[in-house]
């Protein structure tokens, strides 16, 4: 069962349409990543506890990975695997077999790429944050191209209201698509969440910018953030994500309004048992 496992530095976090979870975490000096079934079994799904990038091609229990930063579901069985240390973005399919997604294409950006956050859109097409390049990637399915979805390259704030490829985005990191098929970022050191929609156009979704807590209750885009991290959409359009420095998990529901659901600013370990509105059934 997998509330008896142990699970040593959790980094992330996707689930899939059957309702499974995939867990990534530290395991050995490497990196695993683990399936928890509806009924609560956990399985290993990837990783052999080693450091590094082999296995390709191979089974991915038998792959070994650097620090996993981010992995996401495409809703056709497919996982994706964001990989810090690794500048390839990695698939495992539906058969365990991992892969490199666009290995040639993604080669000529050379070493100097570094994923942070991996989405994949309705038509499977795969997004990629480049928190060193400070832009956003996008990996078409057609034909494995990659070409620049969202950013300058410049490290600075600035764009808001107008097209997302003349903004700049400051170190972006977790990524999530809105059910109405919206990209939202997370700009961790600028401690504020964007969105990206589907004419192109960027703009503020949470956070004023400045690092804190407040807010709650009123409008997103005037409330205080430290460190948005990691994001997911239920399937009413409420989008939740960790607000990593300040110890909460909060919510923006699709009025735009924020809400704390879980946390209470003491980073720590505290208490099981405690009521969260939050279940499984509500994500898509």
């Amino acid at each position: 069962p997998a509330v008896k496992a142990a699970i040593y530095l959790p980094s992330a976090l996707t689930s899939d349409r059957e309702g499974n979870i995939y867990l990534a975490s530290r395991s050995g000096i490497g990196w695993n990543i683990r399936k928890i079934g509806p009924e609560g079994k956990i399985s290993l799904l990837a990783g052999n506890g080693q450091m590094g990038t082999e296995g390709d091609g191979g089974p991915a229990t038998q792959a070994s990975f650097y620090a996993i930063s981010d992995i996401a579901a495409d809703g056709k069985g497919v996982l994706y695997v964001a990989d810090q240390t690794n500048p390839f973005i990695r698939k495992i399919d539906k058969n365990g077999i991992v892969s490199k997604v666009a290995e040639n294409a993604w080669k000529e950006l050379g070493d100097k790429v570094h994923p942070n956050g991996v989405a994949a859109d309705s038509a499977g097409n795969i997004y990629v944050s480049d928190s060193a390049g400070c832009v956003i990637r996008k990996i078409a399915v057609a034909d494995g191209q990659v070409s620049v979805f969202a950013g300058t390259g410049d490290f600075e704030d600035s764009g808001d209201g107008g097209p997302a490829l003349s903004a700049g985005i400051r170190s972006p990191g977790g990524l999530a698509f809105s059910p109405q098929g919206e990209l939202y970022v997370a700009e961790e050191q600028s401690n504020r969440i964007r969105k990206i929609g589907k004419n192109g156009i960027i703009s503020r979704a949470a956070g004023t910018g400045e690092p804190g807590y407040s807010g709650d209750g009123g409008p997103a885009t005037e409330a205080r953030l430290k460190g948005p991290h990691r994001m997911a959409f239920d399937a009413r359009g409420n989008l939740y994500f960790t607000d990593r420095d300040n110890g909460h998990v909060r919510k923006v529901d699709a009025r735009g309004v924020i809400a704390n659901v879980a946390g209470n600013q003491n980073i720590g370990w505290m208490q099981d048992g405690l009521e969260v509105r939050i279940t499984v059934q509500d994500f898509p």
